[in-house]
């Protein structure tokens, strides 16, 4: 039969053991969420040399007024998919990758508590079995020497 404390140690290392699974999952999803911001922020990279090819390219003399109208309204649809880029991936990096970043951490606390409780519960064991080691011990000697006694009795009585 297992002692209380063997019992107590065994659901500390469940515990810990489930600890640990959520610290991997919350580790995968921060993971996740760092490679879309990267996507993003690729995104993002991507718009930006976008609108400074188109701004590096000159432009066309004697353009008719409807084409320089024109490209300059494309000119104005890049700076906004470059904005709305920058924007989203700022939104993902204080949301999406914060909120994983800080589970993450959270799993990690959660994980060094149970580990830190299943080493004071393997202290406290080995507390008790050295105890018991110790009372064995002392009883094994009560024991001779009661037989050593005994021994010497039956000795003096013949």
């Amino acid at each position: 039969m297992a002692s209380p404390l063997q019992s107590l140690l065994d659901l500390r290392r469940e515990a810990e053991n489930r600890s640990a699974i959520l610290l991997d999952r919350a580790s995968a999803a921060r993971a996740a969420e760092e490679a879309e911001q990267r996507r993003l922020l690729a995104g993002w990279g991507q718009a930006l040399a976008t609108l400074d090819g188109e701004r590096e390219r000159p432009t066309t003399a004697g353009a008719t007024a409807a084409q320089a109208m024109t490209h300059d309204r494309y000119r104005a649809e890049l700076v906004a998919e470059a904005t709305r880029a920058a924007h989203l991936a700022d939104a993902h990096r204080r949301g999406a990758l914060a909120a994983a970043s800080q589970a993450e951490a959270v799993a990690r606390t959660a994980l060094e508590q149970a580990h830190a409780e299943v080493e004071a519960v393997q202290r406290l064991l080995a507390r008790e079995e050295a105890e018991a080691a110790r009372l064995a011990l002392r009883r094994a000697e009560d024991s001779a020497f009661d037989l050593a006694n005994a021994a010497v009795v039956r000795e003096r009585g013949r």
